[in-house]
């Protein structure tokens, strides 16, 4: 039963208000200790399964001798959603299980907000079990609630081999350098999954339009601090590479043309602060347990959030400059030639000599952006830990999540506003072999050496055929063509009324 209010954002100010505790003070069962508190988690991976079953131990208080003994006991049950969280005040690992469609839509309301690396408050958690290892299984009654808080790295993953248990890690990253790039297309679109379920797995998402197809970057990372690569394919770190735009549909660049961006915006994001790194750990087991069949599995380091450590305004603007573009388009005028159309037709061209690299942004106008940012759901919950206030001169300013979004949709409007219209440029239109551009009276003539009917309209700018105003007047060396059109026109016109009069008489002389 939600204890939350019906309505989204008097149900965040209530969250604010509920107290926090660790994962570590929660019952072996139950939810006793946890009434009017909230666990902060941070989200680590979904899966779903339906018909799968999940083994773990269930315990129970049984009263014998007037004294409360917690009895064991192996349960088998089949679930609907399976999201792996991290606590955030203590980093120990919980499980949050549906075990119905039902549940699982009320829990993943805010599921635009909700990905790999969010952070989420927990309301009223009640422990029904627990995995191997020790790995608390939970479920809520209310929906998850996007929620910002501040960041605070922690131990770098070493020895991971060693773990019996699921185990999160949030650390920093200095430098990172890129060993293999590439582009992934048969991935989900949804944010939930954030590309990182396989395309032969079932995928967590709660509603995808299956028609929306959107490209991811597969990167293969190293660094000094890590005894180890890793690999990492993700919609939210696409975006750090790539315009929104330029993600839908088909990659515009191949693999190799793209490294050059994805080389750049990272040597940028290690001079600036470098990488906030989210990442868990399964350990590698031999026998059938928890949600695993009984296969042997290397324990392994499954990175599920990269992003920039200190996004500040002025290395959004850089990044937004470098990012990969949609296909440039020539929105020039195109001769249509059809009998019931008349005259040019605006039309989608791609051009492949434009290099659709954007101006440089005002840093300044990126900053107010940034500061002016948070109209999201977890920028409505972020009251819980705003970042400080009272920063230092030479302090750069850091931007929370959804700040960030709201800068690079602000730096990218600027950019597009700074763009200038293609025909106000006189090159715009000239082509590299040296040919002229379309303005030339000579450039459009057509290879029988008649002249283009509407070139008039051209030269006016996109006006109608039908509108002879005089802004759509022909050039003189087209006054004598269009005086022929006009006069045919004119024949026509009196003809059909002509034809018109005789038959109106011929229709009273009948009656």
């Amino acid at each position: 039963m939600s204890i939350l209010s019906a309505d989204d954002a008097e149900a965040m100010q209530e969250v604010v208000e509920l107290g926090t505790i660790p994962a570590s003070d929660l019952p072996p069962c139950g939810r006793d200790g946890t009434t009017d508190a909230k666990l902060v988690c941070r989200i680590l991976h979904c899966k779903a399964a339906p018909e799968k079953p999940l083994r773990f131990t269930r315990s129970q208080l049984v009263q014998s001798g007037g004294n409360n003994n917690l009895k064991k006991m192996s349960v088998e049950q089949s679930y609907h959603k399976w999201i792996l969280c991290g606590c955030l005040l203590s980093s120990e690992v919980v499980v949050i299980i549906t075990r119905t469609s039902s549940e699982s839509e009320l829990l993943l309301k805010f599921t635009g907000d909700i990905y790999p690396g969010s952070l989420v408050a927990v309301v009223e958690p009640e422990v029904v079990g627990q995995l191997e290892g020790g790995t608390k299984l939970i479920r809520t009654s209310d929906r998850l609630i996007p929620i910002e808080a501040d960041e605070k790295f922690g131990n770098i993953p070493k020895a991971i081999e060693l773990s019996l248990r699921y185990q999160m890690y949030h650390f920093f990253i200095p430098t990172l350098e890129v060993i293999h790039s590439g582009v992934v297309s048969d991935r989900c679109p949804g944010v939930l999954c954030d590309a990182q379920t396989p395309a032969n797995k079932q995928c967590p998402c709660q509603s995808t339009d299956r028609t929306v197809h959107k490209w991811a970057i597969s990167l293969t990372l190293k660094s000094s601090v890590l005894n180890r690569s890793f690999e990492i394919v993700s919609h939210q770190l696409t975006a750090l590479f790539a315009d929104p735009k330029a993600i839908q549909g088909t990659c515009p660049l191949s693999g190799l043309k793209m490294r050059r961006h994805v080389r750049d915006i990272v040597s940028d994001v290690n001079e600036h602060g470098g990488w906030s790194c989210t990442a868990w750990v399964k350990p590698g087991r031999s026998g059938g347990s928890g949600d695993d069949s009984g296969a042997i599995q290397e324990t392994k380091l499954h990175v599920c959030s990269l992003r920039p450590a200190q996004p500040t305004p002025e290395l959004l603007a850089r990044i937004v400059a470098k990012q990969i573009k949609p296909t440039a388009v020539n929105r020039d005028d195109v001769h249509i030639r059809q009998p019931h159309l008349r005259g040019p037709f605006a039309q989608n061209i791609p051009n492949p000599n434009a290099d659709g690299v954007l101006p440089a942004v005002d840093p300044a106008a990126a900053a107010a952006a940034g500061a002016a940012g948070g109209a999201g759901a977890a920028g409505a919950a972020g009251g819980a830990a705003a970042a400080p206030a009272n920063q230092a001169a030479n302090v750069p300013h850091v931007l929370s999540p959804t700040q960030v979004q709201a800068a690079l949709a602000q730096i990218r409007a600027a950019a597009e506003v700074q763009q200038p219209p293609p025909r106000d440029d006189p090159n715009a239109d000239r082509q590299p072999n040296g040919q002229q551009p379309r303005d030339d009276p000579n450039a459009d003539r057509q290879p029988n050496g008649q002249q283009p009917r509407n070139q008039g309209n051209v030269a006016a700018g996109l006006a109608p055929a039908n509108n002879r105003s005089a802004a759509a007047e022909p050039p003189s060396h087209l006054a004598g063509a269009f005086g022929q059109l006009n006069a045919a026109d004119g024949e026509r016109e009196e003809r059909r009324r002509r034809e018109e009069a005789e038959e109106a008489e011929q229709s009273s002389g009948n009656e």
